[in-house]
């Protein structure tokens, strides 16, 4: 089913990048340790940049991301899944049904990612090492999203 494998890879892909995101904190953290000159340093906390690519991922699957319209390969590609699983005036419901039903689960991916990217592969449940800022971080509100132009 074109719907299951396209929640896998999203997933997948979802995960890598909170790895990424996990490692390049953790790398950012260990160099600020070192040292104190950041006056002019532009921060963004953990947190807010899992949030940021969680909501990308929302407009990209909902199809209303600037930078993935249908005339991109990504952008095509998921016009394409939607419409095998749709009708053509459809499809716009559909993707934002399709995030709605599976944005629990992309933002699980990018948190386990992170923590992966953070701590390393071997881990346990615990999260007593990771920062504050992270344990505490909430699944976003499609409404915290400015870029996003339609279908919520």
């Amino acid at each position: 089913d074109n719907e299951i494998k396209l929640r896998n890879k999203i997933m997948k892909l979802a995960e890598i990048e909170g790895k990424h995101l996990g490692e390049y904190y953790k790398e950012k953290n260990e160099k600020e340790n070192q040292s104190s000159d950041d006056d002019y340093t532009y921060r963004v906390e953990p947190c807010s940049a899992i949030k940021y690519s969680f909501l990308d991922y929302g407009n990209i699957l909902k199809g209303n991301d600037n930078l993935e319209p249908d005339t991109t390969s990504t952008g095509s590609n998921l016009k394409k899944i939607f419409e095998n699983i749709s009708s053509s005036n459809e499809i716009g419901d559909r993707r934002k049904k399709f995030w709605d039903e599976n944005k629990s689960c992309i933002w699980r991916s990018l948190l386990c990612g992170y923590k992966k990217g953070y701590i390393g592969n071997n881990v346990d449940s615990s999260t007593k090492e990771l920062p504050d800022d992270i344990q505490t971080c909430i699944i976003p509100d499609d409404k915290d999203n400015t870029t996003s132009t339609t279908n919520g």
